[in-house]
């Protein structure tokens, strides 16, 4: 193989996704509806790509927060003794699968995200002229 063929082996996987910036669609949704408008295009989809972040933001919260409070447990077992430790124990484990339950939500929430994101068109700036297909 030579070395033009093997950098187009290596260049060839290489796919460049460019993303909407979601906090400006949050800030500027009516813009990117019009944006849609134009293009002929559903502007349900600006709505998904916001519920789409919410989901995501609150699925991150909820991980975090589940994180810390099983890292604040594992302090006070080191700490209990007998009884009580036993109980701590078992309160941590059932932590243990809320926690990885949430972070397989919040990884599931960000996918979406990330898939909506890559498929939603540039924003069409006014004053372009649109592309005539045909």
């Amino acid at each position: 193989m030579t070395t033009l063929s093997l950098l187009r082996c290596r260049t060839a996987s290489i796919r460049l996704v460019f993303v909407i910036d979601i906090k400006d669609l949050i800030e500027n949704p009516d813009q990117y509806k019009a944006s849609q408008r134009a293009r002929g295009a559903s502007e349900a989809v600006v709505d998904q790509l916001i519920a789409a972040h919410e989901t995501r933001s609150a699925a991150i919260t909820r991980f975090e927060s589940l994180r810390a409070e099983q890292k604040a447990n594992g302090k006070k077992v080191a700490q209990a003794q007998g009884e009580e430790k036993q109980q701590l124990l078992q309160a941590v484990k059932q932590l243990s699968q809320d926690v990885k339950a949430a972070e397989a939500e919040s990884a599931h929430a960000q996918d979406e995200l990330r898939s909506l994101q890559a498929s939603f068109p540039n924003l069409i700036h006014e004053g372009v002229p649109m592309r005539r297909r045909g």
